[in-house]
């Protein structure tokens, strides 16, 4: 943000409903209004700290938090989240209803309503502020009650809009303060780790390790490591060019089950979409977006997997439970004696698999990698990024 604290309002709302926040954004912030606003597809600078800390801020110094107000919005995890920063400090929240039935001269109206409650937070101290509301609703209550709804419905929608939704959801901890190690800890601690990497230091990843510069549509891919955490980044944008799919985000090192026992990832999906998979595995390298080998699978669901070379002809797995925004852990453990991979989810069991080739997999050189894969069907258009923040990868051993 280049403006300076509480000069501008925080717009919120559902990956849906982007295209309703940036045309609330582009209206207030135009000629007509002058109004500033935070958006966070123009606003977030992908070069600073991680974007949901960018987001915290954004909502801390903000004079008011526009909630674009949706049945999608109501089900969000990540827009409650918002609601609870922002009650958490103390910004105020003012409701956009969005209604398709609505005509144009009305939706004018609520712009025009929109705007004017914004600018009593912007531009005046909030006893000001107040007292202008309170009289403001006085005299609305009083036109309501005197010259009846049918006369002046817009008034009345306005009047109701305000009292019961100036109430903001009782609020947990803010979510940049949750430790992920506590909210997510690791069944198992193997002693002979390959590569325990929790993101912490340089800026710049170990080239020895991660190769992560395999991708050509670099306008729609980001990887970047910041604040103690990887953040990957696939814009929605993806489902409609081919180039984001050619080949995987990140090439990990290179392991084999002769000394590789575990494999354990600590991450949360801040954002999702059901038509474009992330997967984070160990695998053959190609160059291919499928991975074979095993894993997790990250969209709407976390999906733990096996999926056999073309050579091995095994039958796999595949378990899926829906997937939330909290920090999770997610490992796979190695039963050499068994030949079972064991796939744990914050330290419960989702499922287990029986190697049927086993001594082929021993020697096989597998790769930690990072690949996105479309399954788009191309009849959706409520499309969303998917944006996954990853705390702590470790693969290692037990002897």
């Amino acid at each position: 943000m280049n403006k300076k604290p509480n000069v501008y309002a925080f717009i919120s709302y559902s990956s849906t409903d982007r295209q309703v926040a940036k045309e609330l954004y582009d209206t207030l912030s135009g000629k007509r209004f002058h109004i500033p606003c935070w958006l966070d597809v123009i606003n977030i600078d992908r070069d600073e700290v991680s974007f949901q800390q960018q987001i915290v801020s954004g909502i801390q110094n903000a004079s008011c938090l526009v909630l674009v107000d949706t049945r999608d919005a109501a089900l969000s995890n990540y827009v409650q989240r918002e609601l609870d920063t922002a009650k958490k400090h103390h910004v105020p929240v003012i409701h956009f209803k969005v209604s398709d039935k609505r005509p144009s001269f009305a939706k004018k109206l609520q712009f025009t309503w929109l705007a004017q409650r914004i600018r009593f937070r912007i531009t005046q101290p909030y006893w000001v502020s107040l007292t202008l509301l309170i009289t403001l609703l006085i005299a609305m209550f009083v036109i309501v009650t005197f010259l009846g709804t049918k006369t002046v419905p817009a008034v009345q929608q306005a009047y109701q809009r305000i009292l019961p939704e100036a109430v903001w959801i009782n609020a947990e901890a803010e979510y940049s303060d949750i430790d992920p190690k506590e909210a997510a800890p690791f069944r198992y601690d193997p002693p002979n780790k390959l590569l325990s990497d929790d993101f912490v230091g340089d800026d710049k990843f170990d080239q020895n390790y991660y190769d992560y510069e395999q991708f050509v549509a670099e306008d729609l891919l980001s990887v970047s490591q910041s604040g103690g955490s990887l953040n990957l980044f696939v814009s929605e944008n993806c489902i409609f060019d081919q180039s984001c799919y050619y080949r995987q985000l990140m090439n990990g090192p290179k392991v084999n089950l002769q000394y590789f026992q575990y494999f354990g990832i600590r991450l949360r999906s801040l954002e999702n979409n059901p038509y474009q998979v992330v997967a984070i595995a160990l695998g053959a390298k190609n160059t291919s977006g499928v991975t074979k080998g095993f894993g997790w699978e990250f969209n709407n669901n976390v999906s733990g997997f096996f999926r056999s070379d073309s050579t091995l002809p095994e039958t796999g797995f595949a378990k899926s439970i829906i997937l939330d925004e909290d920090w999770h852990a997610y490992e796979i453990f190695l039963d050499e004696e068994n030949e079972l991979l064991y796939f744990y989810i914050d330290g419960k069991l989702l499922g287990n698999y029986a190697l049927q080739f086993y001594d082929e997999w021993e020697t096989a050189p597998l790769y930690l990698r990072f690949t996105i894969e479309r399954i788009y069907q191309g009849e959706e258009t409520q499309l969303s990024d998917t944006a996954i923040q990853i705390d702590q990868i470790v693969l290692g051993g037990f002897q």
